[in-house]
C-alpha cells in the first residue's frame, strides 16, 4: 500500500524543482520505466506512445533522484499548461501519467493561491500568494526501482540530464547616446556600438553573463528564466567612461520588473515565496554619502515639509534628480496620475516654482543657481547600479541566495530576507560611505 503523504511546511519548502530534463539512459532504466508505463496505461487499453515515453521517464528520473532523507524528498513544479512551454515535454502526456500515478505511485500536495481584490490591485482580482504543487516517489515506488535494480545511490549510472539554458540574442549590454532635450516623454538615447573589443566592455559583458548564467539556473514563477541587459548612456559625451546609467533590465515585455507590485508579490524563487527589499530614498541618501547634502536632512522623513503633500514633495525630488535640473512644467504623465489618483491638480494647486523654492530650503539637492542637481541623475543611476549588483553577486556567489532586481530594490527568497537586507546594506556603504535605510 502506498504511504500516505506526512509533511511539514518547511519541507515543502525546501523542496527542489523538476525540471524534468533527464531520462533513462541504461538499458535496466529504459527497461523498467517502459514495464511500469504499460502497467499505468493498461487499465485504459493503451499503448504508450512517444510523448508519454519521454513524459514517465523524465519524470521518473526527477523523483528517484531526490533524496528522501533531504527534507522529504519532494519536488516541486507548477502543473499548469503554460508552465511546459519551455520544456521537451508535453502538457497532456505529464498531467495524464501524473494523475493515473497519483495516489498509487505519488504523494502529493496540490498547489494553493490566494487572491486579493481592493484599490492596490485596482479593483481587479489578483494573485497574493502561491505555492506550486509538490511531489515526491512514495516508498511503493523507490521499493519497486529498487528491487530491478535502480535506486537513487546509482542514478548516474541509468540516468542522464541534459539541461538546455536558451539565452536572447542581444548582448547584456546597451550603450545609448545622450537623450535628445526635445524627446519629451522618452528617457532613451539612440544605441551606439559598444565596441566588443574594448577591454572594459569585455569585463562587463563578462561580469553580466555570469550572473546571467547563475540566475538562469533558477526557477522564478510565474515570470520564466530571467535574463538581464544593463543599458548605459551619455555614451556620446567626450569624458564617458561606461559610468553613467548601467541600471539592470529584465528582458522581455512582459517581465518580472514591468509588473505591478501586488503581482511582484507572487513571484516564487526555486519554489519559495520572496519579498521585495527596497532602499528607501536611495539617490537622496547618496548626495548626503558624497558630501553633497547635509545628513541632517535624512532625520526623520525627509519628504515631510508642513503644508504640502508628502507625495506631491517626494515625487518632486524624484523627478528633479531623475531629469538633472528643474523642470519648467510639470509631466504630462504626473499631472494625469496625480489627478486620477488622488484628486490633486498639480498645475493650479502646486506651480512648480513655488513648490520647488520650499522643498529646496529642506532639501538643497541642486547647485547654487539653484538649477542643475549637484549630482547627475547618470552617475547616480550608475552608483545605484553597481551597489545592487554588488549586492546580487555576494549573495548568489557566497551564499547561492539568488535575487532579482528591480532598480533600487532586490527581490530575494523571503527567509533570506534579513540576510540581503544586511548585504545591500554594506555595498552601499562601501559605495557612498553611509548605511541607507532598507525595508
Amino acid at each position: 500500500m502506498p504511504s500516505k503523504p506526512i509533511f511539514t511546511n518547511a519541507q515543502l519548502e525546501a523542496a527542489s524543482y523538476s525540471d524534468l530534463t533527464a531520462k533513462p539512459a541504461s538499458a535496466l532504466a529504459m527497461s523498467l520505466c517502459g514495464s511500469q508505463l504499460a502497467n499505468i496505461l493498461h487499465q485504459q487499453a493503451r499503448r504508450p506512445n512517444k510523448a508519454q515515453v519521454a513524459a514517465f521517464g523524465a519524470l521518473i528520473a526527477d523523483l528517484l533522484e531526490r533524496d528522501p532523507d533531504d527534507n522529504g524528498g519532494w519536488l516541486f513544479r507548477s502543473i499548469s499548461s503554460g508552465s511546459f512551454s519551455r520544456t521537451g515535454i508535453g502538457y497532456r502526456p505529464f498531467i495524464t501519467l501524473f494523475d493515473l500515478m497519483n495516489p498509487m505511485m505519488l504523494d502529493v500536495a496540490m498547489g494553493t493561491k490566494q487572491w486579493l481584490q481592493n484599490e492596490l490591485t485596482g479593483g481587479k482580482r489578483s494573485p497574493a500568494w502561491q505555492r506550486a504543487t509538490r511531489f515526491r516517489a512514495n516508498d511503493w515506488l523507490r521499493r519497486w526501482f529498487a528491487e530491478g535494480g535502480i535506486t537513487r545511490e546509482n542514478w548516474a549510472e541509468h540516468f542522464i540530464r541534459e539541461r538546455k539554458v536558451v539565452r536572447p540574442k542581444q548582448a547584456p549590454i546597451l550603450l545609448r547616446k545622450t537623450k535628445s532635450p526635445r524627446s519629451l516623454g522618452s528617457s532613451n538615447g539612440l544605441p551606439m556600438d559598444i565596441g566588443s573589443k574594448d577591454p572594459a566592455v569585455a569585463e562587463l559583458v563578462a561580469r553580466m553573463d555570469r550572473i546571467n548564467d547563475y540566475l538562469g539556473e533558477q526557477v522564478v514563477e510565474p515570470f520564466g528564466p530571467v535574463f538581464l541587459r544593463r543599458i548605459f548612456s551619455n555614451g556620446d559625451q567626450p569624458d564617458f567612461a561606461w559610468d553613467q546609467g548601467g541600471r539592470m533590465y529584465a528582458s522581455g515585455r512582459e517581465n518580472y520588473q514591468t509588473a505591478k507590485k501586488a503581482v511582484r508579490a507572487t513571484i516564487t524563487i526555486n519554489g519559495q515565496a520572496t519579498k521585495e527589499v527596497d532602499l528607501q530614498g536611495s539617490h537622496l541618501t547618496m548626495l548626503v554619502g558624497l558630501g553633497h547634502v547635509p545628513k541632517a536632512v535624512l532625520d526623520g522623513d525627509p519628504y515631510f515639509i508642513d503644508g504640502l503633500p508628502r507625495e506631491v514633495v517626494k515625487h518632486w525630488v524624484n523627478m528633479t534628480m531623475g531629469h538633472g535640473k528643474r523642470h519648467t512644467r510639470w509631466p504630462p504623465q504626473a499631472v494625469q496620475d496625480f489627478r486620477e489618483k488622488q484628486g490633486i491638480d498639480l498645475p493650479s494647486e502646486y506651480p512648480l516654482t513655488a513648490l520647488g523654492d520650499a522643498i529646496l530650503k529642506k532639501l538643497p539637492i541642486l547647485d547654487s543657481e539653484g538649477q542643475s542637481t549637484l549630482a547627475g541623475w547618470g552617475e547616480l543611476q550608475f552608483r545605484e547600479s553597481e551597489i545592487l549588483l554588488s549586492a546580487m553577486e555576494t549573495l548568489a556567489y557566497e551564499h547561492d541566495v539568488p535575487a532579482l532586481p528591480v532598480h533600487d530594490s532586490l527581490i530575494v527568497p523571503e527567509l533570506k530576507g534579513s540576510l540581503a537586507i544586511s548585504v545591500l546594506k554594506e555595498a552601499f556603504r562601501a559605495s557612498v560611505g553611509i548605511e541607507p535605510s532598507v525595508s
